[in-house]
């Protein structure tokens, strides 16, 4: 291999065997011993050792300033070649990174890096033992681009194995998690002993990309801490040296960043970080100083660059290891204070600021980017440390095991919908404390900021409230958030400010403070839809997703008992408004439709839909001086087909959720609407026809909310198919690839439910339409409720969770923290046929099984009618064996 070429064993071994400090002091040109001929031998790459000998190999100073020393160290122009041959890799790891994943075990050390015999000529043995610094730069940058693009994908199998070296054939997960390993052991070698600026910044941004794309959770639990007490050692190293380092300790400051924000948390960092003596564990005295020396980084007398990635690595560590703030939230708020207080200051003395107070963007001076930039990291740190210490959460994609996958626009903490089991140990007041700290101290100076990233990472921080911490406040700080949300998102000329306001009005709406107070409620509809229209894509995004979530709260609020007792009645809510504002947005983009559709949806639900009152429970009805909501109902749904045949992903599930809360309308007489059979053969198609799992499940939830035979009309024969030809068919369904494998249990979970739900409701005479498939479904359809019904009725304590595995091999624990536009339909009020998961958890666990167990008779009664009206006699037999 070309890696090699030039060089021999021996030269490699002479280069090793000196130390690295020895080897890379660099040695001015008038200082150096005159250069001794070589002794002549018959073999070339003897000569080369003599000339190595004569003059000592130096890492450092061969090409340190120029290239005039290799004409001495490399006479014969070899290090040109190893360098060609390696960029040659590297531009094919950038134009196709995918095409050297099966040359990785070529490319890339499997075992003893460190060792030059027996010597491997790969990337990270030249990044080692090479002598010419060209060629060892190189070999990190294409490290560094092999570690870019779709690695982290690639090497999500690796694994370490003890006795992988045992068995005569190793397995590629084995083989990668070998590579891994080397290559952490080979990078924190370079980076702990290089003393070349170049070449250690090329490595520094190599292990980056590593403990980035690495699986820490099937590699051994010390290696991701062995890779901070380097780098924290080295930068510490860096900090002391007499010369300037800025870019070097820059680039080993981001390395702990991306150490620290690697997903999941990694064990043995989180043990090593919660400790609170670290003195009680011999030599590991310096992890729980990790965090005090970022502290120290982010402070002056640091440069700007510095700083920012102090506080990035700060941030990183706070949101994987939310345990640690408690311990730190006084250091980190001086940091913080002192940063605003220095941006405060300079933005009112530079003559290029607007007047204080105002929301004016202006144009920054280039001298102060980067001061802005550093501002912004500071809030944005004290945006992650309120959200730590007030037990604000977001679903962590990395763990997931749930049902219901999150979506990408979270609509706040999973408190403000279902309690988490992970939020136990947060006291409601937890993080109230701090959080008027803030709005003391810090936020209002930021607020007003001349820098429009500033204001609106203060605004960001809004975002992150909890119902619990905003109750908590008082009065004055909470009229204070939503006058300045509400004044940023209406008057701030920068596009970004007010998408991030009014994401935090999209937050705060749902608060009960908020939502049950007409003041408030109403000059918020009018602001987000203004919003609504606004120029920018963003802004319209964050402002559907308020209105979405605003549409929420008002249906919270009239499904409460004492709704008409509310402190406003609902029917002064412009609804007519909201309507007519989301119809038009609906032929906007498809991430302003999927919040569009979940605002209709939550509309449906609760809004009048008849012309004369019917005295419905929980049904809204609307203001005489308003468009009646029997005029645009076809509008709505008209907007619901539109946008399921040319909607994303996120649009079509959110249409099968709007579906089924307009099914959940009381006032809707769904056996009589004109839009039910295109509705119904909308939710079919995509049961049917859907590729994605999480679209075919909404579909089948929405499938299952009428409760009545007569609701479903005629299409009832097509809903009994599709649901049995999916049930049956899901085992040898891939769906779009790995990703719906996840969802799989979910979709068969969902199935389960809706088939029984939907053939309890049939009737004798169904089999005349039914005809067709039922002979041929007779054997799955009886040993498939013949399993239902063995396993409701075992005389077992089993809860809820295990009762759901048993039956539908899932548990209903995950769907409870699901984000609101993606979890199940809610099942229709005092009705006693189908059930959800999400609303037995008030039951207890015999009634979940009692009721299961009751819809599942049902089904095969309705069934065993249905042959016996056909004349299967023996089939009918078999089916009322089963009770």
């Amino acid at each position: 291999m070309f890696f090699l070429y030039g060089l021999s064993s021996s030269q490699i071994q002479t280069s090793e065997s000196r130390s690295w400090k020895e080897a890379s002091a660099y040695r001015p040109p008038q200082l150096r011993s005159p250069v001794q001929p070589p002794a002549r031998t018959n073999s070339e790459s003897t000569s080369m050792v003599d000339e190595a000998g004569s003059r000592g190999f130096s890492f450092d100073s061969d090409q340190s300033d120029s290239d005039g020393s290799v004409s001495n160290n490399d006479r014969y122009k070899s290090s040109k070649c190893r360098t060609t041959a390696i960029l040659i890799v590297q531009v094919l790891a950038r134009a196709d990174p995918k095409s050297l994943h099966a040359h990785w075990a070529l490319l890339l050390p499997t075992h003893d890096v460190l060792q030059p015999r027996p010597y491997q000529a790969t990337l990270l043995t030249t990044l080692l033992f090479d002598p010419i610094v060209k060629a060892r730069v190189a070999a990190a940058t294409t490290i560094s681009v092999m570690l870019e693009g779709p690695v982290r994908a690639f090497l999500h199998v690796a694994e370490y194995r003890e006795l992988a070296q045992k068995i005569p054939f190793t397995t590629l997960s084995s083989t990668l998690g070998q590579i891994v390993i080397q290559l952490h052991t080979g990078l924190v070698h370079v980076v702990s002993n290089e003393k070349h600026s170049g070449t250690l910044v090329a490595a520094l941004k190599a292990l980056s990309l590593l403990v980035t794309a690495a699986p820490y959770n099937r590699l051994p639990s010390l290696l991701l801490p062995n890779v901070v007490l380097s780098v924290a050692k080295k930068t510490q190293e860096l900090l002391n040296s007499s010369t300037d380092q800025s870019n070097t300790v820059t680039a080993a400051v981001n390395c702990l960043g991306a150490a620290l924000s690697t997903t999941p948390a990694s064990t043995g960092m989180a043990s090593i970080l919660t400790v609170k003596n670290p003195s009680e564990i011999s030599g590991a005295s310096l992890p729980h100083t990790v965090l005090m020396d970022l502290i120290s980084y982010s402070r002056s007398p640091a440069s700007s660059a510095v700083r920012v990635e102090a506080f990035q690595a700060i941030k990183a560590a706070v949101h994987n290891y939310p345990m640690i703030v408690p311990s730190y939230w006084d250091q980190v708020f001086k940091t913080v204070a002192e940063v605003v207080d220095m941006g405060w200051e300079k933005a009112r003395t530079s003559p290029s600021s607007p007047a204080r107070g105002s929301l004016s963007a202006g144009y920054a001076q280039p001298s102060r980017i980067c001061d802005d930039k550093l501002v912004q990291s500071a809030i944005k740190l004290l945006d992650e440390t309120l959200r730590a210490l007030s037990g604000f959460e977001v679903p962590d994609e990395s763990n997931d095991d749930s049902l219901l996958k999150a979506a990408p626009m979270h609509l706040g903490p999973k408190s403000l919908f279902a309690p988490s089991s992970s939020m136990e140990s947060v006291r409601a007041d937890d993080g109230c404390p701090q959080w008027l700290q803030a709005l003391d101290r810090l936020l209002p100076a930021a607020l007003i900021h001349s820098a429009p990233m500033v204001r609106g990472a203060a605004l960001t921080c809004f975002a992150g409230l909890t119902p619990a911490v905003f109750s908590a406040l008082p009065v004055q700080k909470q009229e204070f958030i939503i006058s300045s949300v509400m004044r940023a998102s209406r008057e701030d000329d920068t596009p970004a400010v007010r998408s991030a306001a009014c994401r935090a009005v999209g937050v705060t709406v749902g608060f009960p403070q908020v939502s049950k107070g007409k003041e408030k409620v109403i000059p918020i509809i009018n602001l987000l839809l203004s919003r609504m229209e606004d120029i920018s894509a963003a802004v319209r995004i964050t402002a559907s997703w308020a209105v979405a979530n605003l549409c929420d709260a008002l249906c919270s609020i009239a499904e409460t008992d004492d709704a008409k007792e509310a402190n406003y009645p609902l029917e002064d809510v412009p609804l007519g408004s909201l309507a007519e504002c989301t119809f038009k947005a609906a032929n906007d983009g498809d991430k302003v439709r999927a919040n569009v559709v979940r605002a209709l949806g939550n509309l449906a639900r609760f809004v009048d839909f008849s012309d004369i009152e019917m005295g419905h429970k929980n049904v809204v009805y609307s203001r005489t001086n308003q468009t009646p909501a029997s005029q645009w109902l076809g509008t709505m749904v008209q907007t619901f087909v539109s946008c399921v045949t040319t909607g994303n992903v996120k649009v079509q599930w959110n249409v099968c959720h709007a579906l089924g809360n307009l099914f959940l309308n009381r006032s809707i007489q769904l056996s009589s609407a004109p839009w039910a059979l295109s509705v119904f053969s909308i939710l079919l198609l995509l049961l049917r026809g859907s590729s994605n799992f999480k679209i075919r499940m909404h579909a089948a939830s929405a499938l299952a909310v009428p409760n009545s035979r007569e609701d479903y009309g005629v299409t009832y024969g097509d809903v009994v198919q599709t649901l049995i030809q999916s049930l049956d068919s899901l085992e040898n369904d891939a769906g779009t690839g790995p990703t719906s494998m996840k969802y799989q249990a979910a979709l068969a979970d969902q199935l389960n439910r809706s088939t029984i739900h939907v053939l309890a409701l049939g009737q004798p005479q169904d089999y005349d339409i039914l005809k067709d498939m039922l002979p041929k479904r007779t054997s799955f359809l009886h040993k498939w409720l013949s399993t239902v019904l063995l396993s409701t009725r075992r005389d077992l304590p089993w809860s809820g969770e295990l009762y759901e595995e048993e039956v539908f091999g899932t548990t209903s624990k995950p769907v409870c923290t699901s984000e609101y536009d993606e979890k199940p339909l809610p099942p229709p009020r005092d009705q006693h046929g189908y059930r959800l998961i999400e609303n037995q958890e008030l039951c207890g666990t015999s009634d979940k099984v009692s009721s299961r167990c009751v819809d599942a008779e049902r089904a095969v009664l309705a069934l065993s009618s249905m042959y016996m009206h056909g004349g299967k006699i023996t089939a009918a037999q078999n089916f009322q064996k089963l009770l």
